[in-house]
């Protein structure tokens, strides 16, 4: 007859662990959001200051997805631009890229960084930075379900702006 041993200390921490990954991701899926939720706030407090409760809430994640769609309008100008060749594609990266994965990391990177470990701090910042810039993927065509219309009314824009001239391709 065969006893199974269940050490029940170390039950405990793989619980335990599977806790704080969850929350780890959970956290990084915040801080992918977090820079159209920020800016969703401070429009909301600027123009409908007298706001509150769901109203609020509302409001903020209206602008919000108005943001999120704004951003892929312009990665689909961006793709298209990139494309054909325009340069004006690397200031579009460089915005997009900085609003959406640089400054939610150097937020999170000022928060830890004075309680954590340096080389922790800037481990955690480009974890971060990979990680958000990954969801959104600047450099590569595409997105998601909820922001491809706007992305593609970015290609149609830029289409109609950067039309070949006559006797060029």
């Amino acid at each position: 007859m065969w006893t199974t041993y269940v050490n029940e200390s170390q039950s405990l921490m793989n619980r335990n662990a599977r806790g704080m990954i969850i929350a780890l991701i959970l956290f990084l899926y915040l801080m992918v959001f977090s820079p159209l939720w920020f800016t969703g706030f401070m429009i909301q407090q600027r123009l409908f200051a007298k706001m509150k409760g769901a109203e609020q809430v509302l409001t903020i994640f209206g602008i919000s997805l108005l943001l999120y769609w704004i951003l892929f309008l312009l990665k689909g100008i961006l793709m298209f631009s990139k494309g054909r060749g325009k340069l004006i594609w690397i200031p579009l990266f460089l915005i997009c890229t900085g609003f959406a994965t640089v400054a939610p990391a150097i937020v999170a990177f000022q928060s830890v960084g004075g309680w954590a470990h340096p080389v922790g701090a800037i481990l955690f910042f480009f974890t971060l930075l990979f990680f958000t810039y990954g969801h959104y993927q600047f450099h590569a065509d595409g997105a998601p379900r909820i922001g491809r219309a706007a992305y593609h009314l970015g290609i149609l824009i830029a289409s109609k702006v950067f039309r070949p001239q006559k006797g060029r391709i």
